[in-house]
């Protein structure tokens, strides 16, 4: 009897605590509670959805586009979802838009990319990585040199530009043993000028 009595209860807990939460739960503002500190997040009504213990947040146009925003303190964030949920914990040094599934990231001064869910689709082992594209392919730094890689973390041009910058139109502007020249997307040089 005394089982019944407790399932009972919890599904009255439930029920109750089910209707006092709004009927539209999307994010669309938030405030800082003087009562307690923390961000609270509000939907359109201007009802409370959830408070979290952060100090900034990134309500950006991606942000609204892809129904996630970048969360935190001043020096950690994570991801959550329009809906308040926290999909990432906040890990991250930094987390930075860059599409619908990818977040820039770095980790103590090294940079990958990790996707919604918080899954690494590349390694947080590089001293630079863009954090743009035209091609599908992005500049990233490794011990001193520059080259470019996918999103498969593959290799596409190897590390052994001294400076890099990302494609556009087409072109990147690299320097190579001194000289600035521009490469296509295969690394092949196009235009070659004499050093400064």
């Amino acid at each position: 009897m005394l089982k019944y009595y407790i399932v009972a209860l919890m599904l009255l807990t439930c029920l109750n605590s089910c209707a006092q939460r709004p009927a539209d739960d999307k994010i669309v503002g938030y405030y800082m509670s003087k009562k307690t500190g923390n961000m609270v997040f509000t939907n359109s009504k201007s009802e409370d959805i959830v408070e979290y213990p952060f100090t900034n947040i990134t309500l950006n146009p991606d942000g609204k586009k892809f129904g996630a925003y970048v969360v935190g303190t001043d020096t950690k964030n994570g991801l959550m979802n329009d809906r308040g949920i926290m999909v990432i914990d906040t890990i991250f040094d930094y987390l930075g838009m860059v599409d619908r599934n990818l977040l820039w990231a770095e980790k103590k001064d090294k940079f990958g990319f990790v996707d919604f869910s918080g899954k690494i689709v590349v390694p947080i082992i590089y001293d630079h990585l863009d954090n743009t594209s035209s091609n599908g392919l992005f500049t990233a730094g490794k011990n001193g040199k520059f080259g470019f890689i996918n999103l498969k973390n593959e290799v596409v041009i190897p590390f052994q530009f001294q400076e890099a910058s990302s494609f556009i139109d087409g072109l990147a502007a690299v320097t190579l043993n001194g000289k600035h020249t521009y490469i296509d997307s295969l690394g092949n040089e196009v235009v070659k000028s004499t050093g400064h």
